[in-house]
């Protein structure tokens, strides 16, 4: 039975727009590749992201058939890639055993779902998905884990004389990220009184890192508390991380809102460091050049992937 969506749920999810096509049927041809269907279902599952990663490209782009067309293009091309490269593991001879499948699946119950499965089921009905569905999304993510690591992340090699050379080249770039002191208070959203009693004793002289420092355990669950030293972007929700970093030492941020609750985040101190050496810099020199050339290589196979390959693409209406 063909499941349809309107275009305008499409088109919100990128900037909002109003309905003004007709119904986008999901199980429609969005690609083959090499006459294996990728389906406009797939694409809508894989798109979020890619919507983000759109509006990050373009901030000022109001029209939400540009962005949709963006992230549906990179989102479509990402699973062209996928499937070119299942396709290359299932003509070898090589294959992955039984227990790596189950075992992956076994640790992730335990991690996202307590060891639940009956919660994991539940998830798996809320988005239409069978547990075969669900085992087999996790064989195809190790199967591309794998290929990954057998022609690219296998053959990259980073020598002395190349980190020597970009310490040379590039030393700016491999700066350390600050490290700063960072403490949150939380709220429910819209709780002026509660916020603005808060503020008040911060501004009385009490100090904001104090009247943290011990939250209860639904506070602590939240993310109230006490950070200590932190790489804010490493260590915290983006939207509470582009926060800190924007703040002076000592400052405290207007609420941030996420979902229910809000957030009052100050950034106490900033963490002094020496002076960078290439001794000290090395591997974080190492890490980045490794990645840079790993991405190369990613690309330059994926490239060779699509050179040989029969691509047809059928974009739905207002994709350009």
């Amino acid at each position: 039975m063909k499941r349809f969506v309107p275009a305008c749920l499409l088109f919100a999810a990128a900037a909002g727009a109003a309905c003004a096509a007709g119904p986008v049927p999901v199980d429609a041809l969005a690609a083959t590749v090499n006459g294996d269907p990728i389906a406009v279902s797939d694409v809508l599952s894989a798109i979020r992201p890619y919507l983000a990663d759109a509006r990050r490209a373009a901030p000022l782009e109001k029209d939400p058939e540009a962005l949709w067309s963006a992230a549906w293009t990179n989102a479509l091309r990402d699973l062209e890639n996928k499937q070119l490269v299942l396709q290359q593991y299932w003509a070898g001879d090589a294959r992955l055993p039984d227990y790596a499948v189950d075992r992956t699946a076994t640790e992730r119950i335990e991690k996202q779902y307590g060891g639940d499965v009956h919660a994991l089921q539940l998830a798996l009905a809320r988005d239409g998905l069978t547990y075969s569905d669900w085992k087999e999304m996790i064989e195809e993510q190790l199967i591309v884990t794998t290929m990954r690591q057998t022609y690219v992340n296998a053959n990259v090699r980073v020598s002395p004389a190349d980190v020597a050379r970009a310490w040379e080249t590039r030393r700016s770039e491999f700066a350390p990220a600050p490290r700063v002191r960072v403490a949150m208070a939380v709220f429910p959203a819209g709780d002026t009184e509660k916020t603005s009693a808060f503020l008040a004793r911060v501004a009385a002289g009490e100090s904001f890192a104090d009247l943290v420092a011990a939250p209860t355990d639904e506070e602590r669950m939240l993310g109230a508390g006490d950070y200590g030293f932190v790489d804010p972007a490493a260590a915290l929700a983006a939207p509470i991380a582009s926060t800190v970093l924007a703040l002076a030492d000592g400052k405290v941020s207007p609420p941030v809102v996420l979902g229910d609750w809000q957030y009052l985040v100050c950034r106490v101190e900033t963490e002094k460091t020496g002076t960078d050496t290439l001794e000290s810099a090395w591997e974080r020199i190492e890490d980045t050049l490794w990645a840079e050339a790993a991405e190369r290589r990613f690309e330059a196979w994926i490239a060779h992937l699509r050179e040989g390959a029969a691509i047809r693409e059928f974009p739905p209406e207002g994709i350009r």
